[in-house]
């Protein structure tokens, strides 16, 4: 009955899954408008690019009133910062637009000791396996209708009284980039803002990057050009366009980190929630720390770090989606960032300024605590918060670091084999839970199974009295020395086993050392599916498609894997019928059994796109678990043969009381409704 009701349970979470899914499809399909012409968050809107942009005032226009624009250059241009050479002194290379002054893309340059086939340098997070492309972390958002969205782009200011809206985000700006002469590369970006034909303020963008270093500073300063101070607010854009990196489901969020008492406070933003209930405020009450672009292993962060002539360098964000489509190649990675400044007062004397640190790289736990700066700024909460959907986020660090161990002290140094060997350690570690637990499950179920004739003699007699049948049957159970609540403790061991393992599994999805590392044969990217061969179309098939992604390639470890589960659900020692049990309810057991190994199989299949690693885990411990299960089968066996009785023993004395308060009740009830009757 337990196993009906849990399959039962199953098939019901799959179809609400599914249905919700429809639900919302068809919801946001209603409610998303026909055409995509603008964003949905606060970027300005397009316009040719020139000398002049687009203005958004919100006083009236009156003939009198100069108009505010902006002089810029004549076109937009690109320009590059950081290097791409084979001694791999820059760990990231940018190419900047002059449109926006913006950061169109960021590829991760660093190199690794060992070569390619060809000879040359391999890249540390390269593009393929092979380590000949490096990996863009950061491209272009392309919108539906064909505008694109870079980072880092300054939106707009606001400025005047009455304040007056003017969009930066098409503007093109004058450029330039240099490389000093201690390496670091600097590109600078500057517009002038006229109020008619009169110039306010000149304001200049800059972006440096320095060798060996995955951030770069950015920093925007105002200068006033004429002997009145100004003030202005800012709308800067932070990162798009994160690529995504798992088939299976999209990874892709922005988090905004607040400062709660020197601790980090994430508040985690997803496109489908954004795209249900409409951009999201985050500030004015809590200072923002900074806010960060994520994927599974890549992360672009956005710190902002001083500020001249205002209280500080942002005073809210406002996080949104560029577009409500949920089926277009962007969805889940046309999501974004904000930040709204203060207002900040810029003199002849002291320019105003803002300055932000932007780090594009891995989410690299070793990077993240060898800097003083990022430890400081608890960049490594990006890294825990992963854990702790499932499980608590110090015991995914611990699993994270016996896998590392594993691989740096155990020959041939193959991460595949370091997670075998986890796996077998984490087996041996909890065997005697496991085996508490399937001993006291055999025990019960046989103390239950010899009890039930006399359980069944109760319920017909008293059949018309609950509360002295209750009462009786817990009586049976007392001299028979059975405990119906030992069955909830028999269940402890895995309560306790659940964390641990959900540990291992976030561990293994996030873990940026697996990132193109092989195990053995076909098996060449533990990140990624195993992929025995491949086709270019995709192939959708219903209901499966949605849960494990469209299927280009032929993946032979989840097969294994259903094989592997299979089995073990087949070894698993399975309770022998009670005497006296009607045949109908022996096959009913029986086909349970049946329609449980299919959903082992059925767990395979959704399981077929999971990265090689975690399927390799969960094989090693399928197999691993067979093995465990025949051993602990074995001694059930033994145990269950030996000659012995079942002696009575004596229960615990919460249990004495509430058996003794169930018989009282009962026979005052049964008294009450004698005299009733009478």
């Amino acid at each position: 009955m337990d196993t009906r009701r849990l399959i039962l349970a199953m098939t019901l979470s799959f179809v609400v899954m599914y249905a919700w899914m429809l639900y919302n499809q068809r919801y946001l399909k209603q409610t998303a408008p026909a055409t995509q012409p603008t964003a949905q968050g606060p970027v300005a809107p397009p316009q040719g690019v020139g000398t002049q942009a687009a203005i958004s005032a919100t006083q009236p226009a009156e003939a009198t009133q100069p108009l505010w624009r902006v002089q810029g250059a004549p076109a937009a241009r690109t320009v590059t910062i950081g290097e791409d050479d084979p001694a791999g002194a820059y760990h990231i290379q940018a190419f900047l637009s002059s449109r926006g002054a913006a950061v169109e893309r960021v590829v991760v340059v660093e190199k690794k000791k060992r070569k390619t086939r060809g000879g040359k340098p391999a890249y540390a997070y390269a593009a393929t396996v092979e380590g000949r492309e490096p990996y863009p972390v950061l491209e272009p958002l392309v919108l539906p209708d064909g505008r694109q969205e870079y980072s880092w782009q300054t939106a707009s200011i606001r400025i005047g009284m009455p304040e007056t809206t003017i969009g930066l985000s098409e503007v093109a700006w004058h450029a330039e980039a240099l490389r000093l002469e201690d390496g670091t590369w600097e590109a600078r970006f500057w517009v002038d803002v006229l109020r008619g034909e009169q110039p306010v303020v000149r304001i200049t963008k800059r972006f440096t990057l320095a060798p060996k270093s995955f951030a770069m500073n950015m920093d925007l300063t105002f200068q006033p050009l004429e002997p009145q101070d100004v003030s202005l607010v800012v709308d800067q854009l932070g990162a798009v366009g994160i690529r995504r990196e798992d088939p299976r489901s999209d990874y892709r969020k922005i988090f905004v980190v607040a400062n709660d008492n020197g601790k980090p406070k994430l508040t985690p933003c997803q496109h489908a929630n954004l795209v249900r209930n409409g951009p999201k405020e985050i500030g004015s009450a809590i200072p923002i720390w900074w806010t960060a672009l994520v994927d599974k292993y890549f992360a672009a962060i956005t710190a902002p770090t001083q500020a001249v002539g205002g209280p500080g360098v942002v005073a809210t964000v406002k996080v949104f989606a560029f577009t409500k489509d949920t089926q277009s190649p962007n969805a889940g990675g046309d999501i974004a960032a904000q930040l709204v400044s203060p207002p900040v007062t810029a003199t002849t004397a002291t320019p105003g300024q803002l300055q932000y640190e932007l780090y594009v790289g891995p989410k690299s736990a070793e990077i993240f605590d060898n800097d003083p700066t990022y430890t400081a700024r608890s960049y490594g909460a990006l890294r825990s918060a992963e854990y702790t959907w499932c499980t608590f986020s110090w015991l995914g660090e611990v699993m994270t670091g016996f896998l590392h161990i594993l691989y740096r002290y155990i020959w041939p140094h193959n991460y595949g084999l370091a997670i075998i060997v986890l796996v077998l350690l984490v087996r041996v570690i909890l065997h005697p839970l496991t085996k508490y637990q399937m001993v006291s499950m055999a025990q019960m179920q046989a103390k239950n199974a010899a009890i039930q004739p006399k359980i069944a003699a109760v319920k017909q007699k008293y059949a018309n009295d609950k509360q002295k049948q209750q009462a009786e049957m817990m009586r049976v159970y007392r001299e028979a020395g059975f405990n119906p609540a030992s069955q909830m403790a028999g269940c402890l061991p895995m309560f306790i086993q659940l964390p641990i393992w959900a540990a291992l599994y976030s561990a293994l999805t996030y873990d940026l050392n697996l990132w193109h590392e092989p195990f053995a044969l076909w098996i060449r990217d533990l990140s990624a599916p195993d992929a025995l061969f491949s086709w270019s179309t995709a192939i959708d098939i219903p209901v499966i498609s949605w849960m494990i992604g469209p299927v280009t390639k032929f993946n032979l470890l989840p097969l294994l894997l259903a094989v592997a589960m299979y089995l073990q659900q087949k070894f698993t020692p399975k309770p022998p019928p009670a005497p006296g049990t009607p045949p109908e309810q022996i096959a009913q057991q029986q086909q349970m059994q049946k329609i449980t190994g299919f959903m082992m199989i059925f767990f395979g299949v959704m399981f077929y796109n999971m990265p090689s690693g975690l399927n390799l885990y969960i094989m090693a411990s399928s197999a691993f678990g067979v093995l465990e299960q025949q051993r602990i089968r074995k001694h059930v066996e033994q145990e269950r043969n030996r000659p012995q009785e079942l002696q009575p023993k004596k229960a615990h004395p919460w249990m004495d009381k509430l058996m003794d308060m169930m018989e009282k009740r009962a026979a005052e009830s049964h008294t009450i409704r004698k005299s009733k009757d009478s």
